[in-house]
């Protein structure tokens, strides 16, 4: 067992401070790569002395992404996670224990920004299902590198943390921090998707743990989260404007949208929620308890649950015309009036019909579906590979066309139970027909593979190209950006959710235009909110990570981590640790470089904010964004008709040639699985 100092130490042993031992410009390179790699690996364990067990650790250590080391960190979470809805049947089974024990686990997940913010409700309802075990002087509690899908709270004893430094023979375990008393949390990655643990923790002393499942706190937060939401849109449908209902005003949309912005509130008995006289912006809807009405100090009525007050508020500042007092204990459901416009527009003209549906610029081209037959198309090389199976150059015998190959193997996709979601992959990628969206043709089959036939893009990913530069200047990242947002406004018009925009999914074809590929996350959206954790850490959005439900606004937060990304070098919550990056994500606290121009600046705070006032998501859509002046003077006419000369052109030599050569012939597995496209 080694310290960090020991570490470093190890490192520069035996070498003159001078460096002059390093004799030509290689050694001198092999020298710095490696200097590089030891600062990456001692940032990582100071960062990670700081964060295990402790919910207000962060760290901005950033290392170049020349760096062999910062870009093998970084690639660890930047793979996209999914999970599916699994977690709506889940039964919470009581386990029975102290009050003081409770009241620990409460404590210590109050601290912990994952439970941060819930009701008392609903940390009694966490608290309910967390389950002791104990652990003798000595035991491993967690092992680094194995998956992780437990969360522990610690009742007694302690705890120490250590990981694994170096590679290969040099490879070394550390003690890193200081022990881990009771009250304190550790592991909470685990309870957001499947990951590796990033810490080996031992147990000091004779312990006994609190721990809850990811199945159980995803169980519950989904229980809750939909029970809160659906609370809200009962209540919206009934509110009476005037003479109409908000479920006869609304649309379904607009009424998730709405949704967004209500708030839950509480008031204590005897609390005046509102006073006579006072100018009136925020509207409210009882959900528990009384309230009493008085004017001039004359009593006037008591409003029970599922009763509203102040919905005037909604067309205008008008001064209140009663008092309202909360009677008993009260809980209600608020919505400002500032908060509906910006999702929703004026009240007024919603009332007579007038809603006004701003128009932004947008070119598609002619959904095109090729007939080919197996035998009509020829492989060349493999562009990409990957567990589900490759892609390839393909050529058409009949016409010689060229095209990309995805081929996915029916057996993994039948294990994996991915037939439904290949399925729906497939047809709305065929539902979409945007300039800069990835075309998928046709699909074609045999007993091993399914094929999409897709166009050939062969100037590389976005991401090589900035891993190439390190950063953007701010007219190519308007450029890319443009690109994405011009996408974006076609797929959100369908209701659907992209869900993964990084820069590894744009891809240059041969001109240097860039293409949103891989859908393989895409959701509809049409029926309200869903809510799958899934995302790249680095771009997921705070509701994601709380699961609280969410649509295609998740998008638009992407596309503000993306600009940052792309100007800077690194996005604006990176860690070396996919827990310390949510962290920050919640948080939403980040700071912008002195590089950036005020308008890219003001662009990306109003995209990297709550849902309710995200630009994109609120009245308007993506022609905010295009209006921002940010975006002043950009020709968009230009980009949609591919006329606008590109930032840089990659080098893609014949076509044909393009990629590595395929040794491989099919060797999936037949499978009797034959879908319908």
């Amino acid at each position: 067992m080694v310290t960090v100092v020991e570490y470093l130490s190890a490192a520069v042993k035996g070498k003159p401070i001078d460096g002059s031992d390093v004799k030509t410009l290689a050694e001198a390179r092999a020298e710095l790569t490696r200097l590089r790699r030891v600062a990456y690996r001692v940032c990582d364990i100071l960062n990670k002395t700081t964060t295990v067990g402790n919910a207000s650790g962060d760290s901005d250590e950033r290392t170049p992404r020349s760096a062999k080391g910062a870009k093998d960190g970084k690639k660890k979470h930047r793979e996209a996670v999914a999970e599916e809805d699994s977690y709506k049947d889940y039964k919470k089974v009581v386990v029975e224990k102290p009050d003081d024990v409770r009241e620990l686990l409460k404590s210590a997940m109050q601290t912990n920004l994952l439970f941060k913010g819930s009701t008392a409700e609903n940390m009694d309802d966490f608290a309910d299902v967390f389950v002791s075990e104990k652990f003798s002087a000595g035991s491993t509690v967690i092992k680094q590198g194995d998956k992780g899908e437990i969360f522990y709270i610690i009742g007694s004893g302690s705890l120490d943390v250590f990981i694994n430094v170096g590679e290969g023979d040099d490879r070394t375990e550390t003690q890193v921090g200081v022990p881990i008393g009771p009250g304190m949390g550790v592991g909470e990655l685990a309870l957001m998707y499947n990951s590796l643990r990033a810490a080996t923790i031992r147990t000091s002393e004779d312990c006994v743990l609190w721990k809850i499942s990811r199945t159980a706190f995803k169980g519950l937060q989904l229980q809750q989260n939909k029970r809160s939401h659906n609370l809200k849109l009962k209540n919206l449908v009934n509110v009476k404007i005037g003479e109409k209902c908000m479920g006869d005003i609304l649309s379904t949309s607009d009424l998730e949208s709405m949704a967004l912005a209500v708030k839950s509130q509480s008031f204590a008995k005897g609390d005046a929620i509102v006073r006579e006289g006072e100018e009136g912006d925020v509207f409210y809807i009882i959900t528990k308890g009384n309230v009493t009405v008085s004017k001039n100090n004359q009593y006037l009525a008591t409003l029970g649950v599922d009763t509203c007050f102040g919905e005037k508020a909604l067309l205008s500042s008008e001064k209140r015309n009663a008092t309202c007092v909360a009677e008993t204990d009260v809980e209600c459901l608020t919505l400002r009036r500032d908060d509906f416009v910006l999702l929703l527009g004026n009240m007024e003209d919603l009332l007579a019909g007038r809603r006004m549906l701003k128009k932004t610029k947008s070119v598609r081209s002619l959904s095109e579906v090729t007939h080919y037959d197996m035998s009509d198309i020829v492989k060349g090389g493999v562009l990409g590979e990957g567990a589900f199976g490759k892609v390839n150059v393909a050529k058409s015998q009949k016409d010689g066309r060229l095209f990309a190959l995805k081929a996915q193997s029916k057996s993994f996709l039948v294990e994996n139970g991915q037939e439904q979601h290949t399925v729906g992959e497939y047809q709305l990628l065929r539902e979409l027909n945007h300039t800069f969206v990835v075309k998928i043709y046709q699909a074609l089959q045999d007993k091993k593979y399914v094929y999409f036939l897709m166009n050939l893009l062969p100037g590389g990913e976005l991401m090589d190209l900035l891993d190439l530069k390190q950063k953007f200047p701010e007219n190519w990242s308007r450029f890319y950006g443009a690109t994405v947002l011009s996408a974006f406004e076609s797929i959100h018009k369908k209701k659907i959710a992209y869900r993964d925009l990084k820069p590894e999914n744009l891809v240059l074809d041969a001109d240097g235009y860039c293409y949103v590929i891989d859908f393989g996350l895409a959701k509809k959206c049409d029926k309200g909110k869903t809510w799958t954790f899934c995302g790249t850490p680095d771009y997921l959005a705070p509701e994601i990570i709380r699961g609280r439900g969410h649509d295609w606004g998740v998008d638009y937060w992407g596309l503000g981590i993306f600009l940052f990304e792309i100007t800077h070098g690194f996005p604006p919550f990176y860690a070396p640790d996919p827990t310390n990056t949510a962290r920050k994500i919640i948080r939403g606290v980040f700071s912008t470089p002195a590089n950036f121009s005020e308008n890219l600046s003001d662009l990306i705070s109003k995209l990297l904010c709550e849902q309710m006032k995200r630009l994109g998501r609120t009245q308007g859509g993506a022609a905010e964004i295009i209006k921002h002046p940010w975006f002043s003077g950009f020709d968009w006419d230009s980009l949609l008709a591919k006329k606008m000369p590109v930032p840089w052109k990659p080098s893609v030599g014949d076509l044909e040639k393009l990629g590595k050569k395929d040794y491989q012939t099919a060797n999936a597995p037949d499978s009797s699985w034959n879908p319908e496209f």
